[in-house]
């Protein structure tokens, strides 16, 4: 920017000239010469007022500078400052945590990943993740580590990598591992370890308690199931009206627990097992086939009309036959149950690119609009369907099943329009293992 002492120059001299310009023009000859001379001088005139107007232009420009550059420094203060407090508060987590760029390097290790690993970050900091094979004292926990990285990396759009690995008895680490997009776009890996023993020794005492109590009450409610059957029937001499009623719900009720048990020792086996292990080559259209003929008696008094569409040759899938008969039989069941007299269910199965997709349809009773998030939950069941028998857990239980089945479940419904659940499973292929990590 010119200095003031320059621009008074500039003035100065500019209003010489001009006036001198002008004498010689009136007084003298008026030769080319001094005409140019003349017009020098205007332009250094009009110099002078561009430029006085330029250094108000930049006086109030550079304020404007300043003040932005002034914020623009206390936001990136303030920037680090936040980016420091949450720097020291993933360090101080009780669980190990990794950032892992796309190269394989190590970016991130917070103080509880040093512990569990038994390695000094300094020492793989910037390195690729497989020199946690030099450095960690934990290789039964490197191993799988690095293993399920390569698998990630190999299978695009994989989302959320999760496996168990035992250490010890009060060792057992769950190893998750997320894909990031980091605020250049590139992409990391966050890999989380956590120790989750006594979460698992609590859920396996509780897993214990309900399968034993089931196995208690299951014995009794048999044998009140068959006295009050044996009641029922007179066999014990004819019974009144009142009685019969009184006895038919009871029946009921006991038939509602009955129910509830064996869901809950149905649940208990499922989370016993973990993922399916005993696999085989499942037809699909004749287990549905089979199912429709096993309530066919049912929706024949209800006079339901039933309808199934599926495509000319077979599908396969590669499943446990019991567990996914289990979810055939649940959303069944449902359908039956919440569809009225007269109403219609249409089952269908459709073959997409690399799945199999089963669909049911009934014109029953439908799911409240405030109930739809809850309906895979355990013991959730609509406020409108209070009066028919159920624990709750038919949904729940289908809804693990097909997720460790590596597919999906999902439904649309409208309050006294009817609901139609979907679920998919995929093909079977050569070859086709669904791993336990339990």
């Amino acid at each position: 920017m010119l200095q003031d002492k320059t621009i008074k120059f500039f003035g100065v001299t500019a209003v010489v000239l001009a006036a001198l310009n002008i004498y010689i023009f009136y007084k003298l000859e008026q030769s080319s010469g001094f005409f140019g001379l003349m017009i020098s001088a205007f332009i250094l005139f009009l110099l002078f007022v561009f430029i006085s107007f330029e250094k108000n232009s930049l006086r109030k420009t550079n304020a404007g500078l300043f003040s932005v550059l002034e914020k623009s420094e206390q936001s990136r203060i303030l920037a680090e400052k936040i980016k420091h407090e949450v720097l020291s508060f993933i360090d101080d987590f009780p669980d190990g945590f990794l950032v892992i760029d796309k190269n394989d390097n190590i970016l991130f290790a917070n103080k509880a990943s040093e512990k569990i690993l038994g390695v000094s970050r300094k020492n793989v900091f910037k390195r690729p993740a497989e020199d946690l094979k030099y450095f960690s004292k934990e290789q039964k926990l490197v191993a799988p580590l690095l293993e399920s990285l390569k698998y990630g990396t190999a299978v695009q759009n994989l989302g959320l990598i999760k496996e168990d690995v035992r250490l010890r008895k009060d060792y057992i680490f769950e190893l998750a591992i997320e894909h990031l997009t980091l605020s250049d776009n590139s992409r990391a890996r966050l890999v989380v370890l956590r120790n989750i023993a006594r979460a698992r020794e609590i859920q396996d005492s509780h897993r214990l308690f309900i399968s034993t109590v089931a196995h208690q009450l299951k014995t009794p409610l048999a044998n009140t199931k068959l006295s009050l059957k044996m009641l029922l029937d007179n066999e014990f001499g004819k019974i009144s009206k009142k009685q019969q009623d009184i006895l038919e719900k009871t029946y009921e009720n006991n038939e509602l627990l009955i129910s509830l048990v064996e869901d809950f020792l149905q649940q208990a086996k499922e989370e016993e097992q973990g993922e399916p292990v005993h696999l085989s080559d499942v037809d699909l259209q004749q287990l549905t086939k089979n199912m429709a003929k096993f309530y066919e008696a049912e929706m024949e008094i209800k006079k339901i009309n039933y309808k199934f569409n599926a495509p000319d040759k077979k599908i396969f899938v590669k499943a446990n036959v019991k567990e996914i008969k289990n979810v055939v039989q649940n959303l069944f069941d449902n359908a039956v149950k919440y569809t009225l007299r007269g109403g219609k269910i249409e089952v269908n199965i459709i073959p997409r690119k690399k799945e199999v997709e089963f669909q049911i349809k009934d014109s029953g009773v439908g799911i409240p609009e405030n109930q739809k998030d809850k309906i895979f939950k355990r013991f959730v069941r609509g406020g409108n369907v209070n009066k028919t028998n159920g624990s709750g857990l038919g949904l729940a239980i289908s809804k693990d099943i097909i997720e460790k089945h590596k597919g999906k479940i999902w439904f649309r419904s409208k309050e006294n329009k009817g609901s139609m659940f979907f679920f998919t499973l995929p093909f079977k292929t050569d070859g086709d293992i669904i791993k336990s990590r339990k």
